[in-house]
């Protein structure tokens, strides 16, 4: 008997070693990852935190943890969906996740991505609640340099007044295009297009009635070219248009006659109703251009033809 005892206590002792091995790498894994898991007994009320958690929240294991406590380290416009996600998950009795914003205590905020699950008895109702808080702060971190990054590079190539392309971004688009059509043996079309009379317009009427006009203007170029095809604003009322992949000549003389009309459809801006004209030039690589600043030389050129022609109509620009 005593022997089996010996061996009881020492299979125990086994166990007792192996659990507290396992509790051990289960604190340095949650340690890794940020992650702290926690519970809470509906019945009892009682409420259990990982000391990772505590760690996340900068708030001392010493203490137990109540609703108030930890609901005033919660970013006060988020604790409503997380409240709202705990309700979903006793309500459907599924898991549930969301992410929201805590409070440390020296006022520095972190990101937290949460999941909330629910523990049934044998009669299917709650009894107990449990869930992770992962610290993402560094991933969010992360995405929102990105995002940042994305927002200075948009702005840096667009033009703030009309939301198309600015005179970099143009130039980019230009040279991928080309480069593009080089490689793939297809044509690219630009068309520089120059609104006619528009400084007049703008001194008579105003500067805020001429930027909103060329809002409109913009908008009707959009309106005009597909979706991988580029509008920009190069100049005061100067834009151009980057046709790519075109597959015959004529379709840019195509797209430059359904501008025109466009543009020539009334224009109302507060109470001011007039009519627009546009002189636009054609140039088409390779046909008639070796390079990126070449075919802007020749479209350029093409479009002080059409001034001189008596404007309100294209020139396509050739070397023959």
């Amino acid at each position: 008997m005593l022997i089996i005892a010996l061996g009881l206590l020492f299979a125990s002792s086994r166990v007792n070693r192996t659990h507290k091995r396992n509790i051990d790498e289960l604190k340095k894994l949650q340690a890794t990852v940020n992650v702290g898991h926690w519970s809470w007994d509906i019945k009892t009320k009682a409420t259990y935190w990982s000391d990772q958690l505590f760690t996340i929240y900068a708030m001392p294991n010493s203490n137990p943890v109540t609703y108030p406590l930890w609901s005033s380290r919660v970013y006060p416009d988020d604790l409503n969906k997380v409240n709202e996600a705990k309700q979903r998950a006793i309500t459907t009795k599924k898991p549930q996740s969301e992410e929201f914003k805590i409070i440390q205590s020296d006022g520095s905020i972190r990101y937290i991505s949460s999941t909330i699950e629910v523990e049934l008895d044998s009669n299917e109702d709650v009894i107990r609640i449990f869930g992770t808080n992962q610290d993402i702060s560094d991933r969010k971190k992360a995405e929102e340099l990105k995002l940042s990054q994305e927002i200075y590079a948009h702005s840096a190539h667009h033009d703030f007044l009309t939301r198309v392309n600015n005179r970099l971004g143009f130039d980019a688009n230009l040279e991928h295009a080309i480069q593009s059509a080089t490689r793939n043996k297809h044509k690219t079309a630009l068309l520089y297009i120059d609104l006619d009379e528009f400084k007049p317009i703008n001194d008579d009427l105003g500067h805020y009635f001429g930027d909103e006009l060329l809002k409109v203007i913009a908008q009707r170029l959009k309106d005009s070219v597909r979706s991988e095809d580029t509008v920009a604003r190069v100049g005061g009322d100067e834009f151009a248009i980057i046709l790519t992949k075109i597959t015959e000549n004529n379709n840019a003389q195509v797209i430059a006659e359904k501008i025109i009309h466009c543009i020539n459809k009334p224009i109302t801006i507060n109470g001011h109703t007039l009519t627009l004209t546009v002189s636009i030039g054609i140039c088409i690589f390779p046909d008639d251009a070796d390079d990126d600043e070449e075919i802007v030389r020749n479209a350029d050129n093409a479009m002080y033809q059409t001034k001189r022609n008596g404007r309100n109509g294209y020139h396509v620009f050739t070397n023959n």
